[in-house]
């Protein structure tokens, strides 16, 4: 009983050292790696004011629009007081949502 125990120790052991050893060969090829391209220093470049795209200006217009003219609301009431005419219905978003 003694013997088994003091293997299971032993093998318990070699295993930990094992995973210690496979731990720390993996954390030198990881800097090893980075090195080799270049990215020992690699960080997130904080820059300044970037211009905004034509497509983004146009967005922020239209936004503008519709809040200063609710339309969001407007286009819940019906139609000049009156019953919906036709039978398009507006669903926002793809139909299969």
């Amino acid at each position: 009983m003694i013997v088994a125990v003091k293997r299971n120790k032993k093998r318990t052991l070699l295993k930990v050292v094992s995973l210690l050893v496979l731990a720390a060969m993996l954390i030198g090829y990881y800097f090893y790696m980075n090195k080799i391209h270049g990215r020992e220093n690699d960080s997130v470049e904080v820059v300044g004011d970037v211009p905004k795209s034509d497509v983004a200006l146009r967005e922020e217009a239209m936004q503008a629009f519709w809040r200063e003219h609710d339309i969001f609301n407007k286009s819940l009431e019906t139609p000049a007081g009156d019953a919906p005419v036709g039978d398009f219905v507006f669903y926002d978003g793809p139909p299969f949502a």
